[in-house]
């Protein structure tokens, strides 16, 4: 939570949340829970700078069962940072699986 500016958007399957606490409270115990149950591999990671915004974007293979269910996913992320006094802080994270 510390790394998501208080403002962040989140798109993931196609619903937004708008703010860190809207997260928190909504799709942020899902998504751990989630998380806890599956083998992540990273396939691709790339991160740019340009002054005091950045990105990176990533693929990665999700594996594993959830909910008895078995699961082979390709997970892609976007997120977009900005530096702040506070250091970098997400400002939007973009997650799609399929």
């Amino acid at each position: 939570m510390d790394a998501l500016a208080d403002a962040v958007v989140i798109f993931e399957g196609g619903g937004v949340e708008r703010s860190a606490s809207e997260y928190a409270g909504h799709h942020l115990p899902a998504d751990m829970a989630f998380l806890k149950q599956m083998n992540i591999t990273q396939r691709e990671l790339q991160v740019r700078e340009q002054g005091d915004l950045a990105y990176a974007y990533g693929r990665a293979q999700v594996q594993g069962e959830f909910k008895g269910k078995a699961l082979d996913l390709q997970s892609m992320e976007t997120l977009v940072l900005a530096r702040t006094g506070d250091g970098w802080k997400i400002v939007h994270v973009h997650w799609s699986s399929k």
